[in-house]
């Protein structure tokens, strides 16, 4: 199957506040769903699959580049990250249909689409919608990542100190997963002060 149209990551001279612009759109369409309509597994039945992927992700790169060290900031990390996620499940206080793969690579124009773009391949779930702020914003370069979550929470009514969170806790899943271009940018953001104490709740 052909997928339609130019992906967002893929669009020449589309600044990070444009890519913000557009998935802030798109999330408060997708959310006002009323979530008790749709029988999807909620974030807490998830997660633990995504860790497990990068962790599968991170044995799979240390492999294939032959560096057994490969991704150890992230993996040093998960547990951390796995504490801070309970945390914020636990305190979700208005749970939502989330995309659940909601990422750049997902985001496509569409003429025939209200705001002129389209999400696709959906992995439907119920849960914070932070979540989906802090995962959009951690697939973004990693100087980005902080400031496009807390961007994008402001401009979908989220709370902006948990999107941040949960894009450190993303981010540390991504550097587990150590595929990235922008690798040691990223690992030195999750290595930072900064990250610490939102995982930490700091």
């Amino acid at each position: 199957m052909t997928r339609p149209g130019t992906n967002a990551s893929r669009t020449p001279r589309l600044a990070p506040d444009g890519l913000v612009e557009i998935a802030a759109e798109l999330l408060r369409r997708l959310w006002r769903a009323e979530p008790s309509d749709y029988d999807f597994p909620g974030l807490a039945e998830v997660y633990p699959r995504e860790e497990a992927v990068a962790q599968e992700d991170a044995a799979y790169e240390r492999a294939v580049r032959g560096r057994p060290d490969r991704g150890s900031t992230g993996l040093d990390r998960l547990a951390v990250a796995r504490s801070a996620a309970a945390e914020l499940i636990a305190t979700t206080g208005g749970p939502v249909l989330l995309h659940g793969d909601f990422l750049t690579k997902n985001l496509v124009r569409d003429r025939t689409a209200p705001v002129g773009w389209r999400s696709l391949d959906p992995l439907p779930m119920i849960g914070d919608p932070a979540c989906e702020v802090g995962a959009f914003a951690a697939y973004l370069a990693a100087e980005s990542i902080l400031p496009a979550a807390e961007t994008l929470a402001v401009r979908t009514g989220v709370e902006p100190e948990r999107a941040r969170a949960w894009a450190a806790i993303w981010a540390v899943h991504q550097s587990a997963q150590s595929w990235r271009e922008d690798q040691d940018a990223l690992d030195r953001l999750v290595g930072s002060a900064e990250i610490n104490r939102l995982l930490r709740g700091g």
